[in-house]
């Protein structure tokens, strides 16, 4: 057993593909919601840039 490589069926493989896609939507649904007007895109450019200044 040690040593081989795991092999996805062709059916994992679509299955893991469609996970991807539904995370990859979500994001993107996400993005749309919060950028949806300039208080609340104020307010996430905010936050990301002192996330982004913590992390020296």
């Amino acid at each position: 057993m040690q040593g081989e490589k795991y092999k996805h069926t062709k059916k994992e493989g679509m299955w893991w593909i469609m996970k991807k896609s539904m995370a990859m939507t979500a994001v993107a649904l996400g993005a749309a919601y919060l950028l949806r007007n300039k208080r609340s895109r104020s307010k996430l450019m905010n936050q990301l840039s002192n996330f982004a200044g913590a992390k020296k």
